[in-house]
């Protein structure tokens, strides 16, 4: 079973932008119990220009929180 969310929002001016986004990814497996594996990620780009054009300013910032409970042992390898 899969889960994925994206949500984006942007705008600003003609001197000014900015998009923000989330996005949150959630997976499951096979193997009996609760394993499986989520990803959470958070971005901000923002840029800016002076009015003559002479300066521009631009911040990327990004986050990203990745939880793995995957089985730690291979069970394929117990297979005969």
């Amino acid at each position: 079973h899969t889960t994925d969310v994206n949500v984006s929002v942007s705008g600003g001016s003609e001197l000014t932008q900015f998009m923000f986004s989330n996005s949150y990814r959630n997976e499951s497996t096979v193997f009996p119990g609760e394993f499986g594996q989520s990803k959470f990620s958070s971005s901000l780009n923002f840029s800016h220009k002076s009015l003559n054009n002479r300066l521009r300013i631009f911040l990327n910032t990004a986050f990203v929180f990745t939880r793995n409970n995957l089985p730690q042992q291979d069970f394929s390898s117990s297979i005969t």
